[in-house]
């Protein structure tokens, strides 16, 4: 009986102290604002079937994955609360887990294909328009505030070209 515990045991208590160990190495990067997903290895890419895909969604959840991260314990504690019913539960949990993964889906549709844009005329865009036209007008409200910003930049470039030309002389068109 005794060895049977001992085979039993012993590999159980490795494996309770390296999730304890996992645990708290989890809540200290989660704690000090450091929560990552490493990268894959580029050999992730070369599995048989499912390689590059796994790999594009690995890498896309590399750089985009702590903001889902975020909405875990919000849900967590909603459910462990107890002061709503299931229902509502149920309604906010996948409300934040949608808003959890729309980061992951509108920066690179915003940011990704070479618009330089401040973050904080995204967020303002996001938030004027969630005031103004609820959820659609999230998108709808960052959407028109970026291309507004774009044309404004091109504006203002424009007149500095045209302020920097000496006096009397025309610009060829």
């Amino acid at each position: 009986m005794l060895v049977f515990l001992l085979l039993i045991g012993g590999p159980t208590a490795m494996l309770g102290g390296s999730f304890a160990r996992y645990a708290h190495d989890a809540y200290s990067a989660f704690d000090n604002n450091t929560v990552l997903v490493k990268k894959p290895e580029p050999a992730v890419a070369d599995w048989p079937l499912v390689g590059k895909r796994v790999y594009r969604a690995w890498s896309s959840a590399a750089d985009n994955l702590p903001a889902f991260i975020i909405s875990l314990p919000v849900i967590a504690y909603l459910w462990w609360a107890g002061d709503a019913s299931t229902t509502s539960n149920i309604v906010y949990t996948i409300y934040l887990i949608v808003a959890g993964l729309a980061d992951n889906v509108l920066k690179p549709l915003l940011l990704g294909r070479g618009v330089e844009v401040p973050m904080p005329v995204i967020l303002l865009g996001a938030l004027g328009g969630m005031v103004s036209g609820g959820i659609i007008g999230m998108f709808v409200g960052v959407a028109l505030l970026v291309v507004g910003y774009q044309v404004f930049m091109d504006w203002i470039d424009n007149a500095e070209t045209d302020i920097s030309a000496e006096p009397g002389q025309i610009e060829p068109e």
